[in-house]
């Protein structure tokens, strides 16, 4: 018994995941192929609207920064609400970041999967 859990860990040990942090059982995430489908469709649509619109220019407004973010103090960042703060994010919701230092601002993205714990 032993010497086959020793083989096993070892094996584990060897596997390109193993050092990733594990994931809660109760996370739910979107298949790989799900995750291309969906930037395929967010990409055809983005050039449909371009191309209806004949925009393939970016606009660039000047803007206090204030409007968009503002610092509570020093330590910490006082996140602006948005009217969907208090909704949870469901798998496939577009997003996009208003206020959050960690991720650039204005990014966007789909959401792929969703952790119980956060």
């Amino acid at each position: 018994g032993k010497k086959v859990l020793d083989e096993v860990c070892q094996w584990l040990e060897q596997i390109d995941t193993f050092r990733l942090p594990l994931v809660p059982i109760t996370s739910k995430s979107m298949s790989r192929a799900a995750i291309q489908a969906v930037q395929r469709a967010s990409d055809d649509v983005r050039k449909a609207v371009l191309k209806k619109t004949k925009q393939n220019r970016d606009v660039v407004v000047k803007i206090s920064p204030d409007v968009v973010f503002r610092y509570g103090s020093d330590i910490e960042a006082e996140w602006l609400k948005s009217p969907t703060c208090s909704v949870p994010p469901r798998l496939g919701d577009r997003v996009v970041n208003m206020g959050s230092p960690v991720v650039p601002f204005g990014l966007g993205g789909t959401v792929v999967a969703t952790h119980a714990s956060t």
